[in-house]
C-alpha cells in the first residue's frame, strides 16, 4: 500500500516541492521520510480472457485468416499459442500480439520480468507471460511459393 506523506511545515526548501512529487529527503532538514503519489490500480486479466484480447485483435487486423488462439496456465506463469495457415507473417501477427504480453525473458541474466499494460485507458496486467506464433503453410501455397523460386 502506498501511502501520502505530508510535507515538513517549517522547512523551506519542502514547502518548494510541488504538489504530487516524490520527496526522497530534503537537503536542507534532512527530513527522510517519502512521499509518494498514488499509483493508479492495475487491473489483473486471466490468460483466457487475455486469450479473447488477443483473438479480437488479430481478427480486426487479419479479417480473411483463420487464427487458433490456445491459452495455457501451468506453474510457472501462463501463455498463449496463436496458429494459422498461410495468410500474414509471424512478424506481422507478433506485431498485434505483443501488446498483450505481461512479461519478459533476459536470457543473459536468466531472468523474467513483469510489466503492465495499457487497455481502453486503464492500467492492466495481461495473464499471458508470453505469446509465441506458429504459422503453419498448406500444400497449395507452398507449391506457389516454389514455383516463384524455382
Amino acid at each position: 500500500m502506498i501511502r501520502q506523506i505530508t510535507r515538513r511545515p517549517d522547512c523551506p526548501a519542502c514547502s518548494t516541492i510541488p504538489e504530487g512529487e516524490t520527496l526522497l529527503s530534503c537537503s536542507a532538514c534532512g527530513f527522510g521520510q517519502v512521499l509518494l503519489t498514488p499509483q493508479p490500480k492495475t487491473r489483473y486479466l486471466s490468460v483466457a480472457d487475455t486469450a479473447k484480447l488477443v483473438r479480437a485483435a488479430l481478427r480486426a487486423a487479419f479479417p480473411t485468416t483463420t487464427f487458433g488462439v490456445r491459452s495455457h496456465r501451468y506453474s510457472g506463469g501462463a501463455s498463449i499459442r496463436v496458429y494459422w495457415t498461410d495468410g500474414p507473417t509471424c512478424p506481422m501477427v507478433e506485431a498485434v500480439t505483443e501488446r498483450f504480453t505481461g512479461a519478459d525473458f533476459d536470457p543473459t541474466q536468466d531472468l523474467k520480468t513483469y510489466h503492465d499494460g495499457e487497455l481502453h485507458g486503464e492500467r492492466v496486467h495481461f495473464g499471458a507471460d508470453y505469446i509465441f506464433t506458429d504459422r503453419s503453410f498448406s500444400p497449395a501455397f507452398a507449391e506457389r511459393i516454389a514455383e516463384r523460386v524455382a
